[in-house]
C-alpha cells in the first residue's frame, strides 16, 4: 500500500464541484437533482462558501489523499 496526496488546481472553483457533484456519480447525480431548484442554488452557495478558503486569486487548490494497492495472484 502506497499513500498518496494529490493536489488539483481549478480555474472554476465551486463550478468544477458543482459539476462533479452533479456528474460525477450516478448516486450524486440523483440526490442532487432530487432537490428543489431552491435547494439545488442553497447548495452551490454553500459550496461556493465554504471553497473560498480554497482560492488563491483566480484558482482554487484542492488537496486530497488516496492509498494505491498492488497485488501479485500466487
Amino acid at each position: 500500500r502506497s499513500d498518496i496526496t494529490i493536489e488539483t488546481v481549478s480555474g472554476n472553483g465551486p463550478a468544477d464541484v458543482i459539476d462533479i457533484l452533479e456528474n460525477g456519480s450516478v448516486r450524486s447525480r440523483a440526490l442532487f437533482q432530487a432537490q428543489t431548484p431552491g435547494a439545488q442554488d442553497a447548495i452551490r452557495a454553500a459550496l461556493a462558501e465554504l471553497l473560498e478558503p480554497f482560492r488563491s486569486g483566480d484558482s482554487w487548490t484542492f488537496t486530497s489523499s488516496a492509498f494505491v494497492l498492488t497485488a501479485d495472484r500466487t
